[in-house]
């Protein structure tokens, strides 16, 4: 989701390792403040719903070139 946002949106998202960090000072999510959890989730719904509207229909296109039907 991240490598996609930054290649198809232009949009460089929070990662996971910078919230809950990394080999033996890794916390679990739940650990995590709300304040800093709910926008991280929040951006990761978001970009899911803009990279759908750029993906799908290049799927569509693809599945009407190999005579598939949506």
């Amino acid at each position: 989701l991240k490598d996609l946002s930054a290649d198809l949106l232009g949009i460089t998202m929070t990662r996971i390792d910078e919230l809950i960090g990394r080999g033996q000072k890794t916390i679990p999510f739940s650990m995590v403040p709300v304040a800093q959890a709910t926008p991280y989730a929040a951006a990761d719904a978001d970009i899911t719903l803009q990279l759908y509207r750029v993906l799908n229909p290049k799927l569509d296109d693809t599945q009407s070139a190999f005579g598939a039907q949506a």
